[in-house]
C-alpha cells in the first residue's frame, strides 16, 4: 500500500519525476505535431508560398526527424534518470 510520502513524491515535479514529465510532455507533442503535420500541410503551403516540392520535402522531414528525436530523448531519460 501506499504510504503518504510515496504519493506526494510521485506527483512532484523534481528530479527524476520532472525528467519524465518533461519526456512524456515531449513525446505527445512530437506526435501530435507529426499526425496533424500531414493534413494541415496544404494549408500551410499556401499561406507560406511553398512550392509542392518543398511541400513534398517538409512531409518526408517530418516523418524521418521524429525517430532521432526519440532516440534522444530515450538516451537522455535513461542515463539522466538512472544516474541516481
Amino acid at each position: 500500500m501506499l504510504t503518504e510520502t510515496s504519493k506526494r513524491n510521485s506527483l512532484s515535479f523534481s528530479g527524476n519525476t520532472r525528467l519524465l514529465y518533461l519526456t512524456r510532455f515531449a513525446f505527445f507533442l512530437a506526435f501530435f505535431v507529426w499526425f496533424n503535420h500531414a493534413p494541415l500541410m496544404g494549408a500551410l503551403g499556401e499561406a507560406l508560398n511553398l512550392t509542392d516540392q518543398q511541400v513534398n520535402t517538409l512531409l518526408a522531414l517530418n516523418s524521418v526527424l521524429i525517430f532521432p528525436a526519440r532516440i534522444i530523448l530515450a538516451y537522455r531519460w535513461f542515463t539522466v534518470a538512472h544516474a541516481a
